[in-house]
């Protein structure tokens, strides 16, 4: 089947969907997540050969030649232009507070378990959010995604790996989709080090590249939750519960998600849902965080326990180099979801060659506009970079496409997927 004939045998073709859908993909992602907990792995994950990667989706020769081109050197030479000021349209959701008293405290010398979580984690595409879809019938934007996939799209001259993404086109309106049982909600790891991690690893199977992301994803979602206090009288509940929560709120997960539009001028309004992990006290009002986690595998490459302390710049400046696209994509959504700090984890393996049980070593604090300046991030060439492709893909006949980043071609190839071709 192709990617558009996939999602619509699965109900997600255009329409909002219904309870029933969404509780099936929310079954659907708590098996994955389950396999984590149960030590055992079994996702699909695009290979690749020596230093050539393959791409993410096969190419199937009744979509023909590509129909659209960009060129990552065009996107590098673009001009800046001015962030623009976003809009909260409405928040939904429930946000655990901070543990300040217990992870402000973490170190090397006073580790702490990671611990798993066994709380529902959404992945929610945009045809099947029924805000998104309201929010498109009420024509309050004409471009509309994630914000996961508007930092791949914001990031892709930084990106190494192959990706790709769906691209519905309808009149004026864009919107942006994943794949289901892509690759495209894993987190990498080493992604633009200067030796990534290697395809098949007879000696250290858990150091491939694909039980990496996979280890560095489910790793993320605990860790985000961990650091949050467990206490019913401490939440920040939204103007609207979870869209995607099922059953008794309570104990759930710790995520907000702040639906945002931005106008970047020339008649394109940008709408997404945006997340947000937690919240911590403040004067007026609450400040909201994001909470993420880099994660150390091989002490030989990171010397994280021996270093930390000490040398935490340094620590952070190999990060930057060997994780750069990562970081700026989680810069990028904390940006989108106009966040008061970004929580910062290194987390690490209890035995090097353990994928599965880990410590925290260190939780650091950063400002947004710190953080973007310290992995050197340039917030308004990003935006330039979005806009351009959103003109580029403006241009193309109304129908159903598939955007595809070839990890060995600094491009973005578009391919259209509801004709055939070979029929013509």
């Amino acid at each position: 089947l192709l990617p558009q004939q996939r999602n619509k045998a699965q109900g997600g073709g255009g329409g909002g969907p219904g309870s029933q859908q969404i509780k099936g993909r929310q079954i659907k992602q708590k098996k994955v997540q389950s396999k984590y907990q149960n030590q055992k792995y079994n996702t699909p994950y695009p290979a690749r050969s020596g230093r050539k990667f393959l791409p993410s989706v096969e190419v199937l020769p009744n979509w023909g030649e590509s129909v659209q081109t960009i060129e990552f050197n065009t996107l590098s030479a673009l001009d800046r232009i001015n962030v623009p000021e976003g809009s909260t349209l409405l928040n939904c959701g429930r946000l655990e507070k901070y543990n300040s008293e217990v992870y402000d405290k973490v170190s090397v010398r006073y580790e702490r378990p990671l611990e798993k979580s066994d709380r529902e984690r959404h992945q929610v595409t945009t045809r099947d959010d029924p805000i998104l879809q309201k929010l498109m019938k009420d024509s309050v934007g004409n471009v509309y995604a994630t914000d996961a996939i508007l930092a791949v799209l914001m990031c892709a001259t930084k990106s190494m790996y192959s990706w790709d993404l769906l691209l519905k086109k309808s009149g004026d309106n864009l919107i942006f989709d994943k794949r289901d049982a892509s690759s495209f909600d894993f987190l990498t790891v080493n992604e633009n080090a200067t030796e990534p991690p290697l395809d098949e690893d007879p000696s250290m199977p858990a150091n491939t590249v694909e039980e990496l992301h996979k280890e560095a994803t489910f790793l993320n979602f605990s860790f985000s939750q961990q650091l949050l206090l467990k206490d019913e009288d401490k939440i920040y509940r939204c103007a609207e519960r979870n869209p995607f929560q099922s059953g008794i709120e309570s104990g759930s997960t710790s995520i907000a998600y702040f639906y945002r539009k931005w106008d970047i001028g020339d008649g394109t309004v940008v709408v997404a849902r945006t997340e947000v992990d937690g919240y911590k006290s403040g004067k007026d009002k609450p400040s909201f965080l994001v909470i993420k986690a880099l994660n150390e595998y091989d002490p030989k490459i990171t010397g994280w326990r021996s270093k930390l302390e000490g040398q935490q710049a340094g620590c952070f400046a190999t990060e930057v180099k060997n994780n750069g696209n990562k970081l700026a994509k989680w810069a990028v959504q904390s940006s989108l979801a106009n966040v008061d700090e970004i929580k910062l984890g290194y987390v690490s393996r209890t035995n090097p060659r353990d994928n599965f049980n880990h410590a925290i070593l260190s939780v650091t604090s950063h400002k947004p506009a710190d953080f973007y300046r310290e992995i050197g991030v340039d917030m308004p060439k990003l935006w330039s970079c979005l806009k351009h492709i959103i003109t580029q893909l403006k241009k193309l006949d109304d129908g159903e496409y598939i955007i595809l980043r070839e990890g060995n071609k600094k491009q973005l190839l578009v391919y259209r997927t509801d004709l055939d071709v070979t029929q013509v």
